[in-house]
């Protein structure tokens, strides 16, 4: 009885000590929170070490055509819809469920500006996409400028 009640004891311990899951909100605001941080060139932007493994082959596919000159949609930084995102601030936060599984985080900026983030849970949300205000997806970008490069 007593080994019984320790084990009880024991994983409720270790159940206290796991971290909570990470909701899609919980994970957008952390994308935001490094991205008014993040004063880096494209390649090297914070949030793209967060795409999903689709999104994110597309992205090695794009940087291997890429040809050194501005691209088409691409000469600026996505998350935020802007060139310098320096003391970028979010107005608002809205998930609800996407097609397929995935979560679509709508995220406004200001009065007309924001993207919608298509997530995915890969052990851990992703980013599949992001659609811009004018409906243009981060993923067309890039298919765009790879057939463009002729790679």
């Amino acid at each position: 009885m007593r080994a019984a009640l320790l084990s009880v004891v024991a994983g409720l311990l270790l159940a206290a000590a796991a971290p909570a899951p990470q909701t899609a909100e919980r994970f957008v605001r952390m994308l935001y929170a490094n991205e008014a941080n993040d004063q880096l060139t494209m390649s090297g932007w914070t949030w793209q070490r967060y795409l999903s493994s689709r999104t994110a082959a597309l992205q090695r596919r794009y940087e291997a055509a890429r040809s050194g000159d501005a691209d088409r949609y691409l000469d600026y930084d996505w998350l935020c819809q802007c060139q310098d995102s320096g003391g970028f601030r979010i107005a608002s936060i809205a998930t609800a469920p996407g097609a397929r599984g995935t979560t679509v985080a709508t995220v406004r900026f200001g009065r007309n500006q924001g993207v919608r983030l298509i997530l995915v849970n890969e052990r851990g949300w992703k980013i599949d996409d992001i659609i811009d205000a004018h409906g243009m997806r981060y993923s067309a970008a890039l298919q765009y400028n790879i057939r463009r490069a002729g790679r």
